[in-house]
């Protein structure tokens, strides 16, 4: 469970921000013609992961305090 929280905490706080920010600048250079539209698409893609990562480590989260509640016969 704690894994799960500190996968949960690095990708909200660190990973996600970073592939926002290198959607951005993405997006800025498809515009002035920089970049293709793959690139793009792939920043973009990034983003998409990243937050069913975090869907997926929350589910983890949940699923783990269910197996404690049952360990210990109560609801925390």
């Amino acid at each position: 469970m704690e894994t799960a929280f500190r996968q949960h905490a690095l990708t909200e706080r660190t990973l996600l921000p970073q592939a926002e920010l290198t959607y951005q600048s993405a997006l800025a250079s498809y515009q002035t013609g920089n970049v293709d539209f793959a690139t793009l698409l792939d920043a973009q893609r990034q983003i998409r992961q990243l937050r069913l990562s975090l869907l997926s480590y929350e589910l983890e989260q949940r699923v783990r305090v269910v197996e404690l509640e049952r360990l210990v016969g109560a609801e925390l």
